[in-house]
């Protein structure tokens, strides 16, 4: 068992798709930073200055002049810098945490599909079958290949987090280090959850096209919709019975939460991975792609 988390460790850690991904989402997260420290710091001019509304055009140069002042039309200079402290909510590191998490669930999908499936086409699933006990173990280990992804995409959530607090002047004294321990283990559940649904859909695929396009599609919540829509026909919320919505659902105080949604993450998570067992032994592999 140690030897197959070893290899999928070493695997993971030198993969191109890993360090692409990161480099991704470190840049979608700079955009963001960036973004946020833009708005934070535009000041009632500037903000009179893009309401301003093309008036004419002569000669090629455009001429701006500021609409007028109807009520509702423009915010006062007092509304603005209180519109402006409430914007800045949103770019505290509590904040900032939670939407970089939700953000990176997409990238999570991705490149649990990518890790997966590569085993399909380099043959190392192939060759380990005839392994005695190799296949329970194939698939115990990407459990702890799940953990080690969400270690380093909670790094760089976390950095960019920071980053993103002292960008925009947001950071908080004290940090509610409580709440966000007890995040913890119903995030990393997430990551388990995203990568067994990605063995399943592997085994029951053995498709890398099919497996990428419907990781990216599940990344982006199209299966929510499609859970949702059922759930109208039969009369029934079943996206509540979602852990992924359970857990974004949660409320600010995640302490006094985390233990039903740890419970709910956990029966999902062992119902996936007693299927996942079961189902390798009884499915013949295609390896021909």
């Amino acid at each position: 068992m140690v030897n197959f988390i070893r290899f999928d460790s070493y695997k993971l850690l030198h993969m191109n798709a890993t360090w692409i991904t990161l480099l991704i989402l470190s840049l979608i997260f700079s955009l963001l930073t960036y973004g946020g420290y833009v708005t934070t710091h535009k000041s009632y001019e500037d903000y009179q200055l893009s309401m301003a509304s093309k008036e004419s055009n002569e000669e090629g140069n455009f001429k701006l002049e500021i609409k007028s002042m109807q009520e509702g039309e423009i915010l006062t200079e007092e509304e603005y810098e209180t519109s402006i402290q409430e914007e800045k909510k949103a770019y505290r590191f509590s904040d900032s945490l939670i939407a970089n998490y939700s953000l990176s669930l997409l990238f999570v999908y991705i490149l649990s599909a990518v890790f997966i499936e590569s085993d399909f086409s380099s043959g190392y699933l192939k060759n380990m079958l005839a392994i005695k006990g190799a296949k329970w173990k194939w698939v115990t280990s990407k459990l702890f290949v799940a953990l080690l992804i969400f270690f380093i995409f909670q790094v760089v959530c976390i950095a960019f987090s920071v980053l993103m607090a002292g960008v925009t002047g947001q950071i908080e004294f004290p940090i509610h280090w409580q709440d966000h321990l007890a995040l913890l283990l119903p995030q990393a559940l997430m990551y388990l959850i995203i990568m067994s649904v990605t063995v399943t859909l592997s085994l029951l695929l053995q498709s890398k096209v099919a497996i990428i396009v419907l990781a990216c599609l599940m990344g982006a919540g199209f299966h929510n919709q499609i859970i949702g829509f059922i759930g109208d026909i039969v009369g029934l919320d079943l996206t509540k019975q979602l852990f992924s919505i359970k857990l974004m659902s949660m409320g600010p105080n995640y302490a006094e939460q985390a233990m039903s949604v740890v419970s709910m993450g956990v029966i999902y998570l062992l119902v996936l991975y007693l299927l996942n067992r079961w189902y390798i032994y009884r499915i013949d592999f295609k390896f021909e792609h």
